[in-house]
């Protein structure tokens, strides 16, 4: 543009365009491929809370939704946490260095 070739700038402007068009296509249509055979969504009830309702667990734990958390999760579905194993039960295996 700034050297006298505006054309190129044209035509890498319309490739980029064409790819973004593409892109979502592309998306669109494997989204509703997969929308076919499981929800894509989880329910608003389980959306509100988040990672403790999917996984048992969250990312940035607050009190006020551990309280929530220790709601929804069972006593089956839940790892104890190491502090609260006896000793010598559920105990990792060692580590092994990888070689490089």
């Amino acid at each position: 543009m700034f050297y006298g070739h505006p054309k190129q700038l044209a035509i890498q402007a319309g490739a980029a365009l064409t790819i973004i068009i593409w892109d979502g296509v592309v998306t669109f249509l494997i989204l509703r491929g997969i929308g076919l055979f499981m929800k894509l969504r989880i329910p608003d009830a389980d959306l509100e809370i988040g990672d403790v309702a999917v996984h048992g667990e969250e990312v940035y734990p607050s009190e006020d939704l551990i309280r929530v958390g220790a709601s929804h999760a069972s006593a089956v579905d839940r790892a104890p946490h190491p502090a609260e194993r006896a000793p010598g039960e559920g105990r990792e295996p060692e580590r092994v260095p990888r070689e490089e």
